[in-house]
């Protein structure tokens, strides 16, 4: 990964691959151990449930992605360029179990005085979110987020997502309001690790029950459809076809002459009904 793939992007490329679900991570408390502006890697250690956890979402085969905020960056802790590290220390350890990342995402702007967010990517607002999903072709309304504070379950939410909450003690205000209801609240990443396995095996399940119910009734359809073909067919008639009738008189004929005469015949047999009639022709 790149130093400009690990801050945050405003918008990204799309693939042509078809859109898929994904699994995110808050970085500290969720995925790290939480170290208050921490940016030197030889501190950075996975969170608790971490190494039991990451080895089944990558099972799943889905991009696992870290949206962070940084806010360190925005009030002058630390500059940019610290991130880069931070992002290599997670994959090394990521990678260690199997679990490699897909990229990360940092907001780095600072909160406001109220400590609402001056940007649209600081969550609880749900840009790293979006750019993700534009860049990686994800499905974000399949997709889940894994979090310690209500913040990070209502940008989930905000962006179309499932999320559920590691309740580590790391949310103290337990502010309340729309879209901060988790979906899940576990005791660490490995509870959450099963919450998502679980969760999108019913969700699979209930599709292959719904895909063998189209088929079974796509399959009545056509079955009623020939039946009543056949029905159709039983019940048409056999078209009658009249007798053709044939004047024998003679012709009309103009003054002082005689008109011709039936002398002369030729035969002609035609099928009508099911029998045979003959009749003359005037040569």
């Amino acid at each position: 990964m790149d130093s400009s793939r690990r801050l945050h992007r405003a918008a990204g490329r799309s693939g042509v691959a078809r859109p898929r679900p994904a699994v995110f991570f808050d970085k500290d408390g969720t995925l790290v151990v939480d170290v208050p502006y921490n940016v030197d890697p030889a501190l950075i250690r996975l969170a608790p449930g971490a190494p039991e956890g990451l080895p089944m979402l990558a099972r799943l085969r889905l991009p696992l992605v870290v949206i962070s905020n940084q806010s360190g960056i925005g009030s002058g802790r630390f500059g940019a360029d610290a991130l880069p590290a931070v992002s290599d220390r997670l994959q090394v350890l990521c990678s260690a179990l199997g679990a490699s990342l897909t990229d990360c995402y940092y907001c780095p702007h600072a909160p406001q005085a109220d400590g609402t967010p001056a940007c649209g990517c600081r969550k609880p607002r749900p840009g790293m979110l979006w750019a993700a999903a534009r860049r990686h072709r994800i499905d974000l309304s399949e997709s889940w987020f894994v979090g310690d504070i209500l913040d990070d379950i209502e940008a989930a939410h905000r962006a179309g997502c499932r999320a559920v909450l590691i309740d580590n003690g790391n949310e103290t205000v337990w502010r309340d309001g729309p879209g901060r209801q988790p979906d899940a609240r576990v005791a660490d990443l490995h509870g959450a690790a099963c919450a998502i396995v679980a969760a999108l095996r019913i969700a699979r399940h209930a599709r292959r029950e719904r895909r063998a119910a189209v088929s079974k009734a796509q399959a009545r359809r056509v079955e009623s459809s020939s039946s009543l073909n056949l029905r159709s067919m039983r019940t048409v008639r056999p078209l009658r076809v009249p007798p053709t009738r044939m004047q024998s008189s003679r012709l009309a004929a103009p003054a002082g002459r005689p008109g011709p005469s039936l002398t002369r015949h030729a035969a002609a047999t035609f099928e009508a009904n099911g029998q045979d009639r003959t009749f003359g022709v005037a040569a």
